[in-house]
């Protein structure tokens, strides 16, 4: 009985030992879920201060391309913004006077 009483306390000190890797184990990553959260959180507010950087410097060339009169030379303003279209009165895009070829739209065609 002795060595029954004796193999007992044996388990209960191993699973005691278990119990503490796992609790130990649970810690450390806990541990290692907050770092890596943090981390995130500190590259999550650097991409964001550089996108607002970003953002500010395209918004100051607009603004400055606003200051020089409309010329068209503001971001995505191309010529049609400025009032240059290289097109206008060839018909092309719909306005001025259409261009046609014999046979084209009229119904005859090569038969």
């Amino acid at each position: 009985m002795a060595s029954q009483s004796q193999g007992i306390q044996q388990l209960l000190q191993a699973e005691k030992r278990a119990a503490e890797k796992v609790a130990e184990a649970r810690k450390r990553k806990g541990r290692r879920l907050r770092q890596a959260k943090e981390e995130a959180q500190a590259e999550v507010e650097r991409y964001r201060l550089e996108q607002e950087r970003d953002f500010q410097q395209k918004q100051q060339a607009v603004r400055e391309g606003q200051q020089l009169g409309g010329l068209g030379l503001a971001v995505g303003g191309g010529m049609r913004a400025g009032g240059l279209d290289p097109w206008e009165g060839m018909g092309v895009g719909g306005r001025g006077v259409g261009v046609s070829a014999p046979g084209w739209g009229s119904g005859e065609g090569c038969r």
